[in-house]
């Protein structure tokens, strides 16, 4: 999971494109090493990012990070043309014009690597950026005009072209905050029992108690909205659970595991830092510095 404080960053434009795609184009599967978003401008196609697979029509966004593996496929009817825009969140010199994605090819794997960008350290300014989301503020002339700066490529162009994909970003947190609004009481009372509930072990019966819906039906909806399922999210809501533990008590690290219900010191540690970059002893130690 990458997490950054909103004052911490310094988003860039690497690069951007418009692809027409000729019918049953296919790109990937592959990886990169920055991140970028995929927006369908026509038409329609495919997506597939890691295990998941989604419909790509006209007005759908797309965000993957470093190392996911992911692959889109035109119609062949209707093939879709696409914006593609490769991002930096720290930028350095001259990187808009040097900058490589570091494209390669990549097969699809069992093994799969979190896809998840948080920006924001409170609640009250939090920020998933969605895998896969259907904006509706005027997204396609943002990108529209990155590419246009883009393609000038002169030092004020890449000043404003930075401004413009941070009203991009701005604007894809207001749009998401609005949908979370907009969330189902159902939902936003099974999101405060997951909350509440990060030391217990998970139970899926929560989505039915939670919400009087099918599990199926409460999954589906909590996904969509949320942007992971509930159990993933559970999971993330213990390993803040975690870090707190770790932050503001010194009680050691098997006594964690077992306070948050999860079966192992080892695996406790294989899941915090697969989260976090670090073992949850390096996150202690290094907290001890900040």
């Amino acid at each position: 999971m990458l997490k950054y404080s909103w004052k911490a960053i310094h988003p860039c434009i690497v690069s951007v494109n418009l692809l027409p795609c000729e019918p049953g184009f296919v790109f990937g599967p592959r990886i990169i090493q920055d991140h970028q978003l995929i927006y369908v401008v026509r038409g329609k196609g495919s997506a597939r990012i890691q295990n998941r697979t989604y419909k790509g029509t006209e007005g759908d966004l797309f965000y993957y990070g470093p190392g996911v593996v992911h692959e889109f496929r035109a119609d062949v009817r209707e093939p879709f043309a696409v914006y593609g825009l490769h991002f930096s969140l720290f930028q350095s010199n001259a990187i808009e014009a040097s900058y490589p994605s570091g494209i390669q090819e990549a097969a699809f794997t069992d093994e799969q690597r979190d896809n998840e960008l948080w920006l924001g350290e409170r609640p009250e300014t939090q920020f998933l950026l969605p895998e896969h989301s259907r904006p509706t503020f005027g997204i396609q002339a943002i990108f529209a005009k990155l590419l246009e700066l883009y393609s000038q490529g002169d030092d004020f162009s890449i000043l404003q072209s930075r401004a413009k994909f941070i009203e991009l970003l701005t604007g894809l947190f207001a749009w998401t905050r609005q949908q979370n609004l907009l969330l189902s009481e159902p939902i936003r009372r099974l999101k405060r029992f997951l909350d509440q509930n990060a030391e217990q072990l998970y139970e899926r019966k929560w989505l039915s108690e939670c919400t009087s819906y099918h599990e199926e039906h409460a999954a589906r909806l909590f996904r969509k909205y949320i942007g992971m399922s509930p159990h993933d999210y559970h999971i993330r809501q213990k390993m803040i659970r975690a870090q707190q533990l770790l932050q503001g008590t010194d009680r050691s690290i098997t006594d964690i595991a077992r306070q948050l219900n999860l079966s192992n010191v080892h695996y406790f540690s294989k899941l915090f830092k697969k989260m976090n970059g670090i073992s949850p002893l390096e996150y202690r130690n290094l907290r001890k510095f900040i």
